[in-house]
């Protein structure tokens, strides 16, 4: 059986710390005082996303990644725009 590496791929990311402002696109407060959440412009649902977490974009879609999770599996490059 083969193994299999996924490409690498450049996107924007922005690390979400509710005191540093503007906030990450699409970050936004929960109405009942609940924590905070990124707006999906392609599900019905909205993943929550806390103080450390990253939000990343990728074409029409915006993930939330973990911080550890984001430690592990990215790296980031300054000053290269995504293709």
């Amino acid at each position: 059986m083969p193994y299999v590496m996924i490409k690498p791929k450049i996107m924007k990311a922005k690390q979400f710390m509710p005191e540093d402002l503007p906030w990450p696109k699409g970050v936004m407060a929960s109405l009942n005082g609940g924590g905070y959440y990124l707006s999906r412009s392609t599900h019905p649902w909205h993943p929550t996303i806390r103080p450390g977490d990253w939000a990343i974009y990728e074409e029409k879609n915006r993930y939330v990644c973990i911080k550890e999770e984001f430690q592990a599996r990215y790296e980031i490059v300054q000053d290269i725009e995504p293709r």
